[in-house]
């Protein structure tokens, strides 16, 4: 604490205000499941969403240790979507410029979430008359299996400008997949 360089734990507690969050994006195309011909394209890949928040509370006991009369809300919010998309694009030249579309069936293989039952349902505490309590309810939802669709839209300018070229693209539009119950 002395030092000159020190960092108070509580800024950084305050970082975490919203939690500890993370989301990860893992793509995967397989191997020839993209063709190409003209002006004429069809792909094919997996995908794999994860999208975690843990509690402030976490950050909290790892700084400050276990305090008596210290409540620790352990609510949680994490989900995982497994999915494959399949798409078939068309693009054309017209003029100086480029317009493409590509159109996408999304096949729900999997999803998964795990989140508190209701807000400050999860907790423990510790006091000095009756040691440690705690509750933990959480739900778990799943599904196997779904579809959607979304559509991919994009311009280009055919004419570089000091060799670049510019465009504009709005990709998964009304992208949702429904999943089965």
């Amino acid at each position: 604490p002395a030092a000159s360089k020190y960092f108070a734990k509580s800024d950084v507690l305050s970082l975490f205000n919203d939690g500890i969050g993370f989301n990860s994006q893992l793509a995967l195309s397989l191997p020839f499941s993209s063709i190409v011909y003209n002006n004429i394209s069809f792909s094919s890949k997996n995908y794999c969403f994860i999208d975690a928040t843990f509690p402030k509370a976490l950050m909290e006991l790892a700084l400050y240790g276990n305090q008596q009369n210290q409540s620790y809300n352990l609510d949680i919010n994490n989900s995982v979507n497994i999915f494959s998309e399949h798409s078939f694009g068309y693009s054309k030249s017209i003029n100086s410029i480029s317009i493409g579309i590509r159109i996408k069936y999304l096949q729900g293989l999997a999803s998964g979430k795990l989140s508190s039952v209701s807000d400050n349902s999860s907790y423990f505490y510790t006091d000095s008359l009756i040691g440690f309590a705690a509750k933990a309810e959480y739900l778990i939802t799943q599904s196997v299996g779904g579809s959607g669709i979304a559509l991919d839209i994009g311009i280009l300018s055919n004419k570089p400008v000091k060799g670049w070229s510019f465009g504009l693209s709005l990709s998964n539009l009304f992208a949702r997949i429904k999943w089965d119950e």
